[in-house]
């Protein structure tokens, strides 16, 4: 189990507030450009280096290979990210949840609270900050990134577009199993509940370049605080907007509130 935060500024605040779910925006749109990017041509160095006399044009193919799946991740895939911990900082407030709140969640139960089935999409894990690994990280390239990027301390939830588009038929997408197409196929959805089956296309939407998926806030979410600054009066507005989405947890000040 890991413990979890995710700071919103006022403007995400009432994002998440009118969204009434969880948004994901696609790797390819994070603050970090280089998101879900490793050295595309690491494994046919490697290959040359191991393989004497293998032809240039195969590993010419291979970089061209491994960088078209480093964009189809990055497109395809699309990130949640929270603060791993429970210890509020003045940076992370600073930068991500300025005039706004932080919620308190773990993990599993915020899993747990989303709509079936869409948890049959989802990973999620600590992202690991290491230089050396992130050139090398070809097969999952967004579970590192660069180590100046290590006081986000970040725990991410990955939705993988494609995989649920296979499973549900979401926006047309998929292909075919034999006569069936992947989602008709009873090979491909035998994991899936038959209410995850039925309702597979009611619980996401498109919102912009980005998703929101369906989840019971009130199930995740066990406390939320609102901003250092807050007023008695901020606090108890945020906790009114938030009942009405169905976060009914307590909201308190922040631990670094200045009285």
């Amino acid at each position: 189990m890991h413990n979890i935060m995710r700071y919103l500024d006022k403007q995400k605040l009432d994002w998440f507030l009118a969204d009434k779910g969880l948004y994901f925006s696609a790797a390819e749109d994070q603050n970090d450009k280089t998101e879900g990017i490793s050295d595309h041509t690491f494994l046919s160095a490697h290959l040359e280096k191991s393989v004497p006399g293998i032809d240039p044009k195969l590993l010419r193919e291979v970089d061209e290979l491994m960088h078209g799946l480093q964009e189809i991740g990055r497109e395809k895939n699309f990130l949640s990210c929270w603060y791993l911990g429970t210890e509020e900082t003045e940076d992370m407030w600073e930068n991500y949840g300025k005039d706004g709140v932080v919620l308190f969640s773990q993990n599993w139960a915020l899993t747990d609270a989303l709509a079936e089935p869409l948890e049959h999409a989802m990973d999620a894990y600590p992202v690991t900050y290491d230089d050396k690994l992130k050139a090398s990280a070809l097969h999952e390239p967004l579970r590192v990134k660069n180590h100046s990027w290590h006081p986000e301390n970040e725990f991410r939830f990955v939705f993988g577009l494609t995989k649920y588009s296979v499973l549900t038929g979401f926006e047309g997408l998929g292909g075919h199993d034999g006569d069936h197409l992947t989602h008709q196929s009873p090979h491909m959805t035998v994991g899936m509940s038959q209410k995850g089956i039925t309702q597979a296309l009611d619980v996401i939407r498109r919102k912009g370049r980005g998703l929101v998926l369906d989840c019971d806030f009130g199930r995740a979410i066990h406390e939320v605080r609102a901003h250092p600054q807050a007023t008695d009066e901020e606090l108890l507005d945020a906790q009114r907007l938030l009942n009405a989405i169905g976060i009914h947890c307590p909201v308190r000040h922040s631990h670094l509130r200045r009285t």
